[in-house]
């Protein structure tokens, strides 16, 4: 519903933005998990505070990612270009280091270790 008020109310670029590069919300919903986990790790528990930085980096990069065409004119389609290319290339980068974490620390084979609650 959200997409189709915006075809109706804008031009063709946010068509080619919203609709192609769809890409976004999955990033920025990482961008918050990567912060929860990071607490995880750090402290071993997480409280619901530890959402808030993740939170506050998801939705900044959402309102750069909305705004930079209204700032910045055509010259902003290409900032939007460029800030989902660093996008996606960052949250490359960051699987491939847990996947890493994973075989070093035996995951991949099947050595999880049992959790008791």
């Amino acid at each position: 519903m959200e997409n189709f008020s915006y075809y109706l109310n804008f031009d063709s670029s946010v068509l080619v933005m919203r609709s192609l590069l769809c890409w976004g919300h999955g990033v920025w919903v990482a961008t918050t998990g990567l912060w929860l986990a990071v607490a995880k790790v750090k402290r071993g528990r997480v409280v619901i505070w530890d959402v808030v930085p993740g939170l506050l980096v998801a939705i900044t990069l959402h309102f750069l990612w909305n705004g930079w065409t209204g700032f910045l004119g055509e010259i902003g389609f290409i900032v939007v270009l460029a800030q989902g290319v660093h996008q996606i290339w960052y949250s490359r980068r960051i699987i491939k280091e847990a996947l890493w974490d994973d075989v070093l620390l035996g995951y991949d084979a099947g050595m999880a270790p049992v959790e008791n609650y």
